[in-house]
């Protein structure tokens, strides 16, 4: 009886966050393609639920395993392959939100806010991302010796010199920023 092992790959040209198709390679024989079509690759979700390969994909680590395929000539040997894929990465930029006729940020008891949006439009698909809610301030203090950053509980009130940071670990559903994104401003007094 010969030998007969499978190689599941995922194709060199897929798109980062669609798959389009899986292919099969056959080695140890004398006629690879003849036997490739007769096995079936497949995606699993790390639940081992079976992914439609037509479908977007998440951002996580898929198991690539076969769904069917057999031959009685030979004995099969499989190893599972994983397919990963990545959060889209957006470039970020943070827009202040002034108050009424404000051209910047003077106190008037309430919060000085930024906002963190992109647009996307990636395989056909298009829409907008808010980070907003990860963004962490915090509170500049210059000494005659260093400057200290304290962070915040939320957007600042008080007067005073502040910094606003987008993390370059946060993260909406499939997309993240491509690095951390960050301004100083100052809440003049009034």
């Amino acid at each position: 009886m010969g030998e007969l092992k499978v190689n599941v790959t995922k194709s060199d040209n897929l798109d980062p966050i669609f798959i389009d198709d899986l292919v099969s390679s056959v080695t140890d024989t004398s006629d690879p393609a003849r036997y490739a079509k007769v096995f079936k690759p497949v995606l699993k979700n790390n639940v081992g639920e079976i992914v439609n390969l037509a479908a977007t994909l998440d951002n996580g680590t898929y198991s690539i395993v076969l769904a069917e395929g057999s031959n009685t000539n030979y004995n099969i040997t499989v190893t599972e392959g994983t397919y990963t894929v990545g959060r889209y990465q957006l470039g970020i930029t943070l827009s202040q939100n002034l108050h009424g006729d404000e051209t910047s940020p003077v106190y008037d008891g309430a919060a000085w806010t930024y906002s963190a949006k992109a647009n996307y439009t990636v395989a056909g698909l298009s829409g907008e991302i808010d980070f907003t809610n990860q963004i962490v301030y915090y509170e500049r203090t210059l000494t005659s010796f260093a400057e200290t950053e304290t962070p915040l509980d939320g957007a600042p009130v008080d007067a005073g010199s502040y910094w606003a940071v987008l993390p370059a670990t946060a993260a909406s559903g499939n997309f993240e920023p491509t690095s951390q994104v960050s301004t100083d401003f100052t809440i003049a007094q009034r």
